[in-house]
């Protein structure tokens, strides 16, 4: 019975990850044209999105992990979220569709209601068994904490609030805006957020004998650390320390 039990936590300590992650303000923002940040602007289907910050670095710093794989999962058409993972390419030149273990769009949203008064986000969730049946190895990166059944909250890893895309810091009195520079940093530099408590939870797993999705909840609990590589090149942390007064907001001490 011990020998059982000891092979069963090690393949879920070990085996298969599936990191997901949503496309709209996750991935991706929506803006108006090519006119500004025409770099990391690409247009499909007559809408323009600019990728978020590090993107492509941090999804490339998780392919190179043993048993992770990648994919994405959006409410977005599917024609849309095709064509638009084909036009963004990697370093060597491999587009998100070409290394994507799954897309999934609109059409495989699980309906739990009909009710016409509720958002399209509580009418339809994003089911993570599509993508992994094993839910101890499956987390969903997304701007939305409840765009899963109940029973798979735990496998998602929040974004934080999302606003309309600013280049640099601007007090704008309207709607989706960020109100102050810390939540304009957070929002733009939310990918190195989500990718450090996964590499703390990688780390955790090689380390503990406890399944992959819990090692993520218990890295919610950690302050975020400039430890990771993708961390230090962009500096995230002293960009947050330098915005606000009040170093807690991440666990500072």
């Amino acid at each position: 019975m011990h020998w059982i039990l000891l092979t069963f936590m090690s393949f879920n300590a070990f085996g298969q990850v599936d990191i997901v992650f949503d496309i709209d303000w996750t991935l991706v923002s929506s803006v108006d044209s090519f006119d500004s940040y025409s770099s990391r602007v690409y247009e499909s289907l007559g809408d323009h999105y600019r990728l978020t910050d590090g993107a492509q670095e941090i999804i490339e710093d998780l392919l190179d992990e043993k048993n992770i794989r990648i994919s994405f999962y959006s409410g977005g058409s599917e024609a849309r979220n095709l064509d638009l993972l084909n036009k963004i390419k990697l370093s060597n030149g491999d587009s998100l569709l070409d290394i994507s273990y799954k897309v999934l769009s609109k059409k495989h949203l699980l309906e739990v209601s009909t009710d016409p008064k509720l958002k399209f986000t509580q009418r339809l969730k994003k089911d993570l068994t599509l993508i992994n049946k094993d839910l101890n190895s499956v987390v969903l990166i997304d701007d939305i904490k409840s765009f899963t059944p109940l029973t798979q909250r735990k496998n998602v890893i929040w974004t934080g609030k999302t606003f309309n895309f600013q280049d640099a810091f601007k007090y704008v009195d309207a709607d989706h805006h960020a109100k102050t520079e810390l939540a304009w940093i957070k929002d733009r530099y939310k990918l190195y957020s989500g990718h450090s408590k996964i590499k703390d939870a990688l780390n955790m797993v090689k380390n503990q004998k406890i399944s992959f999705v819990d090692a993520v909840n218990r890295s919610r609990s950690l302050p975020l650390r400039s430890a990771h590589r993708l961390s230090r090149k962009y500096n995230y942390l002293n960009k947050i320390k330098s915005a606000s007064n009040c170093f807690l907001v991440f666990g500072f001490k």
